[in-house]
């Protein structure tokens, strides 16, 4: 048996009691027997091909037969379509510090075979990366180190399904998760009031050589101007609670949204006191940091007088935004709001050259993938078509050019019928988008 010109498989269907088969395996002569007549006449058996290891599509069978005198017959040649579970072509991604604390983000990883739906979850394990185990309620791409994974690395598993089964694949361990920093609380008698644990800082703020503040590159105290000890806000407090949401099309607000790559959304929030009072009028940063990428600081947000915010986001890939906060002049400390994601759907088009073929004819699809940055690689894209009474079925994955455009044919065996095409662009790692489905074209046979 082979498939695509490459032999899978090879086996003796009826071996006569182990007289059927070669004496000397060793050597280039195959048919050396022991026994006068050793096969049988005529024989009947099946065997079976594992396609889990194919990739999605179309795909050329060939079965031959071979007897013992060397003599070669045709059974079957045809082609077929593999339809299976997805198959990570990119294992997942973490970032982040391993530090109790600070948060992790993973990437889903990158699939072959249209997964439906994709889901992470958290493993911890050894100091030397294996007996890993899930981590009770962590899912989702962030997840936030605790003082149980000291000693231990953490691995995000992404697994991937469709209706034809499911795949998995995991992330590189992170380093060994250290325990978290304790800051300096005030010297004694320092005359500080407020609770504020942080020092003051030297006069002119952190030098601008130093490291980021928390991770976030380009984050500094919005009112470090104002000098001394002076809040920020009415009410200001080192124990505040910051909270975000983002605002949903159909009403109500979430942590997550996804959405058309040109929306903008808008993210809603509240900085309270340890009470639950409202901080008035303070000044917030908002922090952001597209999927795989350092966080950084892009503006600031001020509460309103009961110590609520909202800003609307500019349009753009895939990211995380959170908003920080700064309780007095002097704090180099700040308080994070928890991490609201933004999945951005991917500009994908498709088209075809013809919407109208006689039977047998040949359509070319083409189409383009939009949205920057694209891997110097290219992209993976789906394609799968539909007819009535199949559904959608894969038949072909292509690889796109550095810009984002891709182009293929697709010959219609059907004398009639209409067909209907689209395109799937899974989630892809360095490429910052949703997996994203196209809007299908369709053609008419005959």
């Amino acid at each position: 048996m082979s498939v695509d010109g490459e032999e899978v498989r090879r086996e003796v269907v009826d071996s006569n009691g182990g007289a059927c088969r070669d004496v000397e395996p060793g050597n280039d002569d195959p048919y050396e027997f022991a026994a006068p007549q050793p096969c049988p006449v005529s024989a009947s058996g099946s065997f079976g091909f594992d396609t889990r290891g194919l990739r999605d599509g179309e795909h050329r069978l060939k079965v031959e037969v071979e007897d013992v005198a060397g003599n070669v017959a045709l059974l079957h040649e045809g082609p077929f379509t593999s339809h299976n579970g997805p198959i990570a072509t990119a294992v997942p991604q973490v970032g982040g510090e391993a530090r109790v604390g600070r948060m992790l983000t993973a990437t889903t990883g990158a699939w072959d075979g249209a997964p439906t739906a994709v889901s992470v979850r958290w493993l911890r394990c050894d100091a030397g990366g294996e007996a890993c185990a899930a981590i009770a309620g962590a899912g989702g791409t962030v997840y936030t180190l605790t003082s149980a994974d000291v000693g231990h690395r953490v691995v995000a598993e992404a697994v991937a399904e469709n209706p034809n089964g499911s795949g998995s694949g995991r992330s590189t361990p992170t380093a060994v998760v250290v325990a978290e920093e304790e800051p300096p609380g005030p010297k004694p008698g320092d005359g500080r009031q407020g609770g504020d644990p942080t020092p003051t800082p030297p006069a002119g703020g952190p030098s601008a050589g130093g490291p980021s503040p928390g991770g976030v590159d380009g984050l500094r105290n919005p009112i470090a101007e104002q000098g001394g000890h002076a809040p920020n806000g009415d009410g200001a407090s080192a124990q505040a609670r910051v909270t975000l949401r983002v605002r949903l099309a159909g009403g109500g607000t979430a942590t997550r949204a996804r959405g058309r790559h040109a929306r903008r959304w808008t993210i809603t929030g509240r900085v309270t006191d340890a009470a639950g009072r409202g901080i008035a009028d303070a000044r917030l940063n908002l922090v952001a940091r597209i999927l795989n990428r350092r966080w950084k600081a892009s503006g600031l947000v001020r509460t309103g007088d009961d110590g609520r915010f909202s800003h609307t986001l500019k349009a753009g890939p895939s990211r995380q935004v959170r908003v920080t906060y700064y309780p007095f002049a002097d704090s180099r400390a700040f308080r994070a709001s928890n991490v609201v994601l933004i999945e951005s759907l991917a500009p994908l088009t498709v088209r075809v050259n013809r919407t109208r073929v006689a039977g047998g004819g040949t359509v070319s699809i083409a189409g383009r993938v939009a949205g920057a940055p694209i891997p110097r690689g290219g992209l993976l894209v789906t394609l799968q078509g539909h007819q009535k009474g199949w559904g959608w079925r894969t038949f072909r994955t292509v690889r796109t050019t550095r810009s984002g455009r891709w182009k293929t044919r697709y010959s219609f065996r059907s004398r009639s019928g209409r067909f209907a095409f689209r395109a799937i662009v899974p989630r892809q790692a360095g490429y910052p988008f949703a997996s994203t489905t196209s809007t299908a074209v369709t053609v008419r046979v005959g």
